[in-house]
């Protein structure tokens, strides 16, 4: 995901292919829901559930600690329930970042994983005109 507001752009690098999306404002409040299926899910309480940010939400709305299975670091695993969705999350306690979110909703099960988590200093290259890539317009 590249976002330059109002600009901005989903990238799928397996295939080489992004969808360029213009926020029609007003007001360009940028938002990074983890699992936004639907626009009412964008707009919920899970919706709120954003990238960079989801230490911070499970520990905000009570999850709960639960047992998990032993890794090769330390980690902490926590659950959450939200109307019909059930929320996990396994954090790496050394970094403090998430490696793994799961919603799970009826029989529906969808993972983020997480392969590197790390604060890097602002490079307006990243936010340029994307080569190689085709994009196709959001409708």
């Amino acid at each position: 995901m590249v976002i330059k507001e109002p600009d901005a752009w989903l990238v799928n690098l397996a295939d080489c292919t992004a969808k360029h999306i213009v926020d029609p404002g007003p007001t360009f409040n940028c938002k990074l829901p983890i699992f936004a299926l639907s626009a009412e899910m964008a707009k919920s309480k899970v919706g709120e559930l954003e990238i960079g940010r989801e230490i911070d939400f499970f520990h905000q709305n009570s999850a709960k600690l639960i047992e998990g299975p032993k890794l090769q670091f330390e980690a902490k695993y926590y659950e959450l329930q939200i109307g019909e969705y059930s929320l996990r999350l396994v954090e790496r306690v050394d970094t403090h970042a998430p490696i793994m979110i799961a919603l799970k909703h009826g029989s529906d099960l969808y993972l983020a994983h997480y392969l590197l988590w790390e604060e890097v200093r602002f490079k307006a290259a990243l936010f340029a005109k994307l080569e190689g890539i085709k994009v196709e317009e959001a409708k």
